[in-house]
């Protein structure tokens, strides 16, 4: 929905963020008010952990926009993917820093509801190379001055979210308070420590039905193959958070972020102390952006030099520049891409042949046809094999319906969306399959 440039103050010299609503939007109500909710809740909470927003303006019509802080780091996911588990005396601090700034965020009376790795971003401040900057709330809860939502019926009863880490009273498009951040959180934590989602299934749907289980997951310390010995007092921690009913986790998540102080104080690992002021001592809290009439001064956007346009958003990427040496081979990249294309075809026509269609691993036919789309989304071979492939799932969608396998349609019907994300007919069916299991399981609740 927004546009992120790099920027700096013309006078100043600091280098800042820019998020620029996309102008297909500016004139949608909606969209307006999310992406104003977002800076708003940013500039309520008080606290180092959490991202600056210093400025925002709406010109109806036109360019509206937010200044941020400018984030050079890494968020925590990538960091992972390129480097491995981390070890626990650097996931505790971590985690720490992050349960304190969702306590901030809470007594602010925002819900983050998409607690997850991608949007902790670690930073080298005060010579802590992990510094936690909690991000992107494009989705946050928000209560009004009476303490209620202030968003409407229709939005709250929508689920939003990754469904990898949402609780279940948000898998269910319920009503969430804090305690769901604290599940989220709780999720976070378990996957660091033990290398694995508490959760550890193949679809989107598989994650929705074993969410609303009240079976818990395996404790973090029964896991198999863990690279380092987890505290009895971290597993318990854990798995509190994880609990099924909100009442069964810790209310408040300064309560988290106390124990995980007293675990690390236990096992001898420094916690970082932040030393930092909180911004609100000198950044005070605009309740409401300026309207300025349309169309807009020119002159006001002469305050910052827009220094790179940064595409969707990623801030803080480093982009290399590689050379060839002279004496380097030369390598024909068209005729490389038209050989790895040829290569997946070939494999995905065998594993049709095979009836290995779809499945856990990524050597099935449809992993090889989305392969060679993305080599060549043109190829006239590719489409037709997987829309003949899409409508192969959605008639043994059809068939696992009839039948009464709720599951096995499902899964289907996610087949159907890896290749036409946009198909409406597949998109309905699985929200009906979700409600189905949601009704079944209100009627085995007492």
């Amino acid at each position: 929905m927004g546009i992120v440039y790099l920027a700096t103050h013309a006078r100043l010299g600091r280098r800042v963020a820019i998020k620029i609503l996309r102008h297909e939007y500016a004139d949608n109500p909606l969209a307006l008010r999310r992406f104003f909710d977002e800076a708003r809740a940013v500039n309520k909470i008080s606290h180092p952990n959490v991202l600056e927003v210093t400025d925002f303006v709406e010109r109806p019509g036109q360019d509206n926009y937010y200044v941020m802080e400018l984030l050079e780091g890494v968020n925590l996911a990538e960091l992972v993917e390129a480097g491995g588990m981390l070890e626990l005396p650097r996931t505790v601090p971590i985690m720490t820093q992050l349960a304190k700034a969702l306590e901030a965020v809470h007594d602010a009376g925002i819900v983050h509801r998409d607690v997850k790795p991608y949007n902790v971003i670690l930073i080298n401040r005060e010579g802590n190379q992990d510094f936690v900057k909690l991000v992107d709330f494009g989705i946050a809860q928000l209560s009004g001055e009476d303490g209620k939502l202030a968003r409407d019926r229709s939005d709250t009863a929508t689920v939003v979210g990754t469904r990898r880490y949402m609780s279940p009273e948000q898998t269910t498009g319920a009503a969430v308070d804090r305690r769901s951040d604290i599940y989220s959180f709780g999720a976070m934590l378990y996957e660091l420590v033990t290398g694995r989602p508490p959760i550890v299934v193949s679809t989107d749907f598989r994650i929705f039905t074993e969410t609303l289980r009240t079976v818990p997951p395996t404790r973090p310390r029964d896991c198999d193959n863990l690279p380092h010995d987890i505290p009895v007092a971290l597993d318990e921690l854990i798995m509190r958070c994880l609990a099924k009913a909100p009442g069964e986790r810790p209310a408040r998540m300064d309560v988290v972020a106390d124990k995980l102080v007293a675990i690390a104080d236990e096992e001898g690992w420094l916690v970082y102390e932040l030393s930092a002021v909180p911004r609100a001592s000198s950044s005070p809290v605009l309740p409401a952006p300026r309207v300025e009439p349309s169309p807009p001064p020119r002159s006001r956007r002469g305050r910052w030099i827009v220094a790179a346009l940064l595409g969707t958003a990623v801030i803080g990427t480093s982009v290399v520049m590689l050379s060839r040496s002279a004496s380097a081979p030369h390598r024909d990249p068209v005729a490389e891409r038209h050989a790895q294309l040829e290569a997946e075809l070939a494999v995905a026509d065998q594993r049709v042949a095979a009836g290995r269609l779809v499945g856990a691993g990524n050597d099935e036919a449809l992993d090889h046809l989305l392969k060679a789309r993305a080599i060549d989304p043109d190829d006239p071979r590719v489409k037709q094999r997987l829309d003949q492939l899409a409508r192969t799932f959605e008639r043994l969608a059809q068939e696992a319906r009839a039948a009464g396998s709720l599951a096995e349609a499902a899964a289907h019907l996610e087949a159907v969306l890896a290749i036409e994300p946009t198909n409406p007919s597949a998109t309905a069916q699985l929200k009906e399959i979700e409600q189905q299991v949601l009704d079944q399981q209100r009627a085995k609740t007492p």
